[in-house]
Order: C-alpha cells, then structure tokens, then sequence
C-alpha cells in the first residue's frame, strides 16, 4: 500500500459518507466532511533533519539536492527551511500569522526568526519531484538557542513528521542534549532515524563500531530500536539518507493521522443516523414533551459544568503546578553533576542544558497530570449528562460494563481535546523567549493531551556563576558550584517558571472547559434539531396524507356523481 492509496480510501469513504449526509443534511457534518477531504488532499509527510550546528546537515541536503546552498545558512537564520517542488523557483516566507510573502532565494541570509515563522523554498528539481509526498525541512540546529529551537519544534512537533536526526561521527558518542531531544521524540510517539556524518575521516572497522554503540544507546535511552546509518557527502555517498526518505514509514503515518480524524467523523454521523431512526419513531407529542424537557433540563448541564470549572481550576491552581515543578526539580537535583560540568563551561552551556532536562519533564509530567484531571472531569461530566438526558440518548451507558464506559468516556475526551485547540492562546514566543505554548497531538488511544513546552532561559540566574568559581581546588570548587547549584540556582529555575506555567496551565485547563462545554451545547443542539426535524417530517407526511384524503374524497364525490349521470 501506498500513501497515494491510503488518501484515495480515505477519500472514497468521505465520499461515500458525504452522499448519505446529503440524504438527511446533517449541516454540522458537511463542514466537517469537507475540511477532511481538503486535508487528506494537500496530505504530507514532514521529514526535518535536526542536529547539532555543523553536523553536516547542509551538505547532505547540497549533495541530494544537487544544489549549492551556503553551509551553516541555518545558523544564520534560526528558522525552518521547508523545500518543495515547483516549477517556478522562489522563497515563500510564512509569517508567525500564517501570511506568505513571496523572496528571491539569495534573501534566505537576511531573514531573522522576528519576522517570520517558517520558510518554503520552491525548486525545480527532479529529487523534490519524485519525493511526492514527502517535505524534506532543514531545522536550526539544537544548540541554535532556546527560542529558534522552540519555534521550529512547534511548527513540526503536532503534524505528521518523521525526523531525521544528523550528527557528525567526530562526536563518537551522542551528547546528552541529542539524548534529550530524543526522549522528547519519544513522548510526542514521533518515529525517527539517525544518520552519522563526516565519515571520511574514520577506518571502517571504527565506524562500524559506532553505528553499534549509537543504536544501543538509543535502544537503552528510548526503549525501541532505531535505523542508524552513516553518510559522507565529502565522498559522495549519501545512500543511507535516501534509504531513509524512501524507507519511510509513510503509509502507517498517514493512516495514523488521517483515518483516525476520519473515524471520529463516521462515529458522529453514525450517531446523527441512529438519533435520526430513533426519533422517527416518536409521534408528534412526544416529540414535543422532548424539546421541553430538553430546554428545561439544559440549565442543570450548564451548572454541573460550572461546578467541575470551578473544581479542576481550584485543583490546577493548588495542586498540579506544584506537582510539575517538583517532578523539575528533581530531575534537575539528579542531574546536579553535570551542571556543575556545563557550569565551568560557560554560561550559555549551562543555561542550555537547564532548557534541555526542563522541557522533556514539562512535557511528560503536564501531560500525565493534565490527562487524570482531564478524563476524571470529563467521565463525570459525561455520566451527569447521559442521565440529565435520559431516554434521548441513542445508545444508554451501561455502567455494568466498565470497559464500554471508559471506551466511550476516552472517545469523549478525545474529541474534547480536538475542540480544545481553538481556545488556546496563539502559541508564540515573547521577546525574551521565555515561554513557548502549544498543543500537542491528540490520538485516538490517548497518548496525550495539550501539553506546555517550556523553554526557560537563564539569564536572571548567570549572575550567580560569578561567585562560583572563587574556590581554589577544583574538588572544593565542585562543590561550592554544586552546593550554589542546589541552593540557589534550582529555586530560581522553579520560581522563572512558577508563574509562567501556572498561566499555562490555567490557559489549558479554560480551554478544556470551554471545549467541554462546546461539546455538551452541540450534542445538546443535536438532540434538538433531529427532533425536530423528525417532528417536520411527521407533519409533512401528516399535511401531505390529509391532502391525498381529500382528492380521494372529491375523486369519490365525482365518480359518484358519474355514476348517478350514467343512471339517468
């Protein structure tokens, strides 16, 4: 199967759902059905190549690409580079508001991270062509800077991307900042491969060893066997990158983010069938019984949804910042010793390892905490409604049946956390490049949940490394490092972020209520407008009957007095 294949099915199927739609004119389903048809169409699979600076990124894209792009133009520009096939050849640049401006490719060099947000270079060239759909993307390098390095991760981080990651075989082994950004790979479920480069420089025997010990430590770091392959662009040989590209897992990415957005459509449009089939069975009465219950009974979902808002903004303020923060805590406390290293580097170092062990357990500890809270309200909130509703359920919950209620309680949530999306702040970054806020990706089995990604610098705290290299001996030296590390360093860490998590934190949980409340007012919405569409039809089918009585009546009057004409 291919991906061409996978977007066909998926397209037959909108196809085939949109012409049953068509039948009952579900308005709220035809909306929906027609922006998943325009996204399985422009479908692509983002594949961004990531490293350390100089790692060789250039190079290879140059020798794929047959083309001569300056080397290192990334350090210069901090942003994405997205490469395409177009006849025309041009520079299209994406500003931080979605808006495209059209540039020479010579101005890439003058670009900064301030006016935009990504850019598209558009090349006419055969590699492009026979990638289809495929986009290569240069990234900034990892040790780019906190806000270049957030930014690009966020545009790529929720979309369906494979990664593929490049280091230069001088390394030998993989830095814990490479490390890092792996096991943030990891959490998001994103596939990736590893490519070292450069190897011109290594006896065979030498390289085979490391591809060896690289594949182990990604094994023993993330838990799952990673392809490892090596290039050398000096030599010409870039073949295990291109195996990469056309080894690809494409076809299982692009079922996994197209068939499961379709699936949710199908089960709303199931729902909209089966309501459909159940309230054509009410007379005109009960129908009518039904819309009033509903109106009245409309104000108690609303004031058991302010309560839970109340309850998980009381729990989010009190309780899950705190937890974050000590889950930060500790892993900075564990990794105390190797501050102290990057410490008597130099600052830049130092403030970029802190970003780099900070965001990874933002991510997993947001996301673990935030999807408990989440699914406790939101089952609540689903139980209270099934039995507000009552008998205009299609289908009523079991609640014998475990398995069949937290199915249909982790559906809710995920669709919640579809909706979510559009009541989160616009994700930036300020000028300092304290915060960096975005949803993260949201799969049918629950993986995660909209989750912070925090990249904290440490300017405020650098004063401090001035008084920690008085001390002579480096043994008494490491420890006063340590000793401040511990004691002044870390709190300042925790006391930067407090506040902006906190307002992040709020930000998702406001969304989540606002989402759930959505969702609730449209199944609302629903129930309503199928009954009374079922209500039309009985009176339609009523006015339409009564009609065809009185034709027949006076066709009866006319053949009788026919009748009585043929008598005389």
């Amino acid at each position: 199967m291919s991906v061409e294949l996978v977007k066909k099915n998926a397209l037959t199927v909108i196809e085939e759902a949109s012409n049953i739609n068509t039948k009952y004119s579900f308005e709220n389903l035809s909306k929906s059905l027609l922006e998943m048809q325009n996204t399985v169409k422009n479908f692509k699979i983002n594949a961004p190549l990531i490293g350390l600076f100089s790692a060789g990124k250039s190079s290879i894209l140059n020798k794929y690409l047959n083309i001569d792009l300056p080397v290192g133009i990334e350090a210069k520009t901090s942003v994405a580079c997205e490469f395409v096939y177009d006849s025309d050849e041009y520079l299209e640049v994406v500003s931080d508001k979605n808006e495209s401006s059209r540039k020479s490719i010579a101005e890439l060099k003058d670009l900064t991270i301030e006016n935009c947000s990504f850019v598209r270079m558009h090349l006419n060239n055969d590699k492009l062509a026979n990638l289809k759909d495929i986009t290569i993307v240069d990234m900034p390098g990892l040790d780019s800077g906190y806000e270049q390095h957030n930014k690009a991760i966020k545009n790529y981080i929720s979309s369906a991307s494979y990664f593929i990651i490049i280091m230069d075989i001088e390394n030998g082994t993989i830095k814990k900042s490479l490390l890092d950004f792996l096991k943030e790979l990891d959490l998001y479920k994103l596939k990736f491969g590893f490519i070292l480069s450069k190897y011109e420089q290594k006896e065979e025997s030498d390289i085979e060893d490391i591809i060896k010990n690289t594949e182990e430590t990604i094994l023993n770091h993330i838990g799952e066997k990673v392809f490892v392959g090596k290039v050398s662009p000096h030599n010409s040989d870039i073949e295990d990158f291109e195996n990469i590209l056309s080894n690809m897992q494409t076809v299982d990415i692009a079922k996994n983010n197209l068939y499961s957005s379709l699936k949710l459509i199908l089960e709303d449009l199931l729902k909209e069938l089966n309501r459909k089939l159940k309230y054509d069975r009410f007379d005109i009465e009960e129908i009518n019984k039904n819309i009033r219950e509903l109106e009245k009974k409309s104000q108690n979902i609303e004031k058991s949804i302010e309560k839970e808002a109340y309850f998980i903004k009381n729990k989010a303020n009190n309780q899950l910042t705190d937890a974050i923060l000590s889950d930060i805590s500790n892993t900075l406390s564990e990794n105390v010793d190797m501050l102290v290293m990057k410490a008597k580097e130099n600052s830049e170092s130092f403030g970029n390892t802190i970003n780099q062990l900070v965001r990874p357990v933002i991510i997993s500890s947001s996301d673990r905490h935030l999807k408990e809270l989440f699914t406790e309200i939101y089952g609540r909130l689903q139980v209270n409604f099934d039995s507000i509703v009552g008998e205009l359920q299609i289908s009523p919950v079991s609640f014998s049946n475990l398995d069949a209620e937290n199915k249909l309680i982790d559906t809710g949530v995920n669709v919640v956390m579809e909706m979510l999306k559009k009541y989160l702040p616009t994700a930036g970054v300020t000028a300092a490049g304290t915060l960096l806020t975005t949803a993260a990706v949201t799969s049918l089995t629950m993986a995660s949940v909209a989750l912070p990604i925090v990249g904290t610098l440490v300017e405020a705290i650098i004063p401090f490394l001035g008084s920690l290299f008085k001390s002579g001996r480096e043994a008494s030296q490491n420890e006063n490092i340590k000793s401040q590390i511990l004691g002044s360093v870390i709190p300042n860490v925790l006391s930067q972020i407090r506040s902006k998590l906190g307002s992040c934190i709020y930000e998702q949980t406001d969304a989540f209520i606002k989402a759930v409340r959505e969702k609730f007012e449209t199944e609302q919405n629903n129930i309503k407008e199928a009954l009374e569409n079922a209500k039309k039809e009985k009176e339609d089918s009523e006015k339409e009957f009564n009609e065809k009585q009185e034709i027949l009546k006076a066709d009866i009057e006319k053949t009788e007095k026919l009748i009585l004409e043929i008598k005389e």
